[in-house]
């Protein structure tokens, strides 16, 4: 009701990142199944950013409708430029194609494969978990959002293994 309102909605959310419930106020945009899961897109309005919450992570019962008209005019992007470069060590006997329109080509420089694609926003995750499995093998370098993404998740890691006692 809230989506098609066009109102706010707060609601609980367990929270996978922090390992537990976080209160939200968002703007919910139409559900979205992608793979076996159900999500719900939405601005949220504390922290400014657009992202989507798994229906299953919702606490029942504290999904509530505010009286509060959205605020943000979202912007329906549908895909994303992608652009990364693979290290010789994994790029050396060629390049898996991950990508419809997936295009590479090797720098005589240094042998690094510079892969260029368009990714409709429903592969926008699952682009993200895969360039993450390369580990240090890999260099993204668009969109911004997922260089920031994955510079973010990079930090969380160095802190938690810089701070772990072997």
């Amino acid at each position: 009701m809230a989506i098609r309102r066009r109102q706010q909605l707060e609601l609980d959310y367990i929270s996978p990142k922090e390992g537990r419930l976080v209160h939200h106020i968002v703007e919910p945009q139409p559900f979205r199944m992608e793979g076996d899961h159900v999500y719900l897109p939405i601005w949220d309005v504390k922290i400014n950013k657009e992202y989507k919450l798994k229906l299953t992570r919702i606490q029942p019962g504290t999904a509530k409708m505010l009286r509060t008209p959205m605020q943000h005019q979202r912007i329906d992007r549908t895909s994303y430029r992608l652009r990364y470069r693979l290290s010789p060590s994994i790029s050396r006997d060629g390049v898996t194609t991950h990508f419809a329109d997936q295009q590479v080509e090797y720098d005589p420089a240094d042998g690094w494969a510079i892969i260029v694609a368009t990714i409709a926003e429903k592969e926008y995750f699952d682009a993200r978990r895969l360039l993450l499995s390369y580990g240090s093998n890999v260099i993204v370098e668009s969109p911004p959002e997922l260089v920031a993404e994955i510079a973010d998740e990079i930090a969380v890691l160095h802190q938690r293994y810089l701070t772990k006692e072997l």
